[in-house]
C-alpha cells in the first residue's frame, strides 16, 4: 500500500504519513499456525519518525511470539535511533525485552520482564535485576517488580533500582482495604531516566523525597508529597532550587481538600482550599516576590529581557450557588521588551485589584526608556 493523496481524506487530521505498508498473514494448510507482518517504510506519527519498521507475530500450538523492530527512527526531532521489542506469551508465562539503540549500536536503554501467571495472581521480573536508562545501569535489590492481584484486582508493586549514591523504589502498604502506594527518591536525576530531546525545553533536575497515594474502603483517596529539586535546567535556564509539600484529598461525594506550598530562594507560593459535600468551595492562592525572568522561556516568541518580581494573592469561593473572585497583582520594578514593537518597558511597583466583576488600574504607569 502506498500513501495517496485520496488518504488525506481519512489520515490528514490525524498526523499519520507512510510512504509503503506491506501486509501479509499466513496460515499453513494442515499446520497449526498463524504468522502476521507488517513492513512499512516511510512512517511518521505527529513527534515519531521512522524510516522502516518490521512487525512480526506467530501464534503456534497456543504460544504467540510477536517482534516489533525501527531503524532510523527520531523522537520529537532529537537524535537517531533504533527500538526493538519482542517476546512471547503462553497461558502461564510471558518474557518481554525492551531496547533502544544509537546510531552507532550503543544501547540507550535496556530491559527485560518475565510474568508468572496462575488462578490468583500474576507475577512480573527482571530476571537480570538490571537495567540500562539512557546510557545508565541500575542495580535491582530484587528481581521482584510487580505482582497484581486477579482476585481484587490490587496492583502491589515492590521495585528498587539504586545506581551509585542514587535510588528510586515504589511500595505498597495494605492495612484492612486500605492501601497506601509510595514513590520514594533519592538523588534522582531526571536525566538519567530521559533523554534530553524527548521532552522539548530539555528539562533536567534532581530529586529527592517521595510522592504518596492512598486509597480507602470509603473511597477517600489522598496524594501527599514531600519534594527537594535541585539542578533545575529548562529552556537552557538555571533555575533556583525548589522545595515542594502538599496533599490533596478527595472523597466519594466530590468533596475536597488541598494544601500546596512551594518555595524557590525567597520566592514562595501557597494553595489552601476546600470543597463540601453541598459543592460550597473556597480556594485561597498567594506568591510573594517570584522573579519574572523565570517564565521567558516561555515567553520567549513574544517578549525577551524580562526582570523584576511579582506578588499577589486571590481567593475564589461559591457558597451556594454564588460565585465570588477577588485578589491583587503587584508588580517590583517589573522589566520586559516586546518583540513586536522592539521596545522596552518597566513597571515600578504596581498593582492590579480584580474584583467580581472588574480589573482596577489605580494610577497604573507602564514607562519607556524614556521614563
Amino acid at each position: 500500500l502506498a500513501y495517496h493523496s485520496l488518504l488525506d481524506v481519512f489520515l490528514k487530521d490525524s498526523g499519520l504519513y507512510f510512504s509503503n505498508l506491506d501486509f501479509s498473514v499466513t496460515h499453513p494448510p494442515g499446520i497449526n499456525r498463524l504468522k502476521a507482518n507488517i513492513l512499512g517504510d516511510g512512517i511518521s506519527y505527529k513527534m515519531a519518525k521512522t524510516g522502516r519498521l518490521h512487525a512480526a507475530l506467530t501464534d503456534s500450538a497456543g504460544i504467540i511470539n510477536f517482534d516489533l523492530s525501527t531503524d532510523q527512527t527520531f523522537l520529537n526531532a532529537g537524535h537517531e535511533s533504533s527500538f526493538n521489542l519482542s517476546g512471547y506469551f503462553t497461558n502461564r508465562s510471558t518474557l518481554t525485552s525492551f531496547s533502544v539503540y544509537d546510531a552507532l549500536g550503543r544501547d540507550l536503554y535496556q530491559l527485560e520482564v518475565a510474568g508468572k501467571v496462575d488462578s490468583n495472581q500474576i507475577v512480573l521480573e527482571i530476571p537480570s535485576r538490571e537495567i540500562i536508562l539512557n546510557r545508565e545501569q541500575w542495580k535491582m535489590e530484587s528481581a521482584d517488580v510487580l505482582s497484581i492481584d486477579l482476585e481484587n484486582l490490587t496492583l502491589i508493586p515492590s521495585f528498587q533500582m539504586n545506581r551509585d549514591s542514587a535510588s528510586m523504589h515504589i511500595s505498597a502498604l495494605h492495612q484492612d482495604q486500605d492501601i497506601t502506594y509510595t514513590l520514594g527518591l533519592n538523588q534522582f536525576e531526571l536525566g538519567s531516566l530521559l533523554g534530553p530531546d524527548l521532552i522539548t525545553g530539555r528539562p533536567d533536575g534532581t530529586f529527592t523525597g517521595s510522592i504518596g497515594f492512598s486509597t480507602s474502603k470509603d473511597n477517600k483517596r489522598e496524594i501527599a508529597t514531600g519534594l527537594l529539586i535541585r539542578d533545575i535546567r529548562y529552556f537552557g535556564q538555571d533555575i533556583s532550587d525548589i522545595r515542594l509539600n502538599g496533599s490533596f484529598s478527595m472523597g466519594s461525594s466530590d468533596e475536597y481538600s488541598i494544601d500546596l506550598n512551594a518555595y524557590m530562594d525567597s520566592s514562595s507560593f501557597q494553595i489552601k482550599g476546600h470543597r463540601n459535600e453541598q459543592g460550597d468551595r473556597a480556594i485561597d492562592a498567594s506568591f510573594s516576590h517570584f522573579p519574572l525572568i523565570s517564565i521567558q522561556p516561555f515567553t520567549k516568541a513574544y517578549l525577551s529581557e524580562l526582570g523584576g518580581f511579582a506578588s499577589g494573592k486571590f481567593n475564589v469561593s461559591a457558597l451556594k450557588g454564588r460565585e465570588q473572585a477577588q485578589g491583587e497583582l503587584n508588580f517590583e520594578d517589573a522589566r520586559l521588551k516586546v518583540k513586536l514593537l522592539n521596545s522596552s518597558f518597566r513597571i515600578p511597583s504596581q498593582r492590579i485589584v480584580l474584583t467580581n466583576e472588574s480589573v482596577l488600574f489605580r494610577n497604573f504607569t507602564v514607562l519607556d526608556t524614556l521614563n
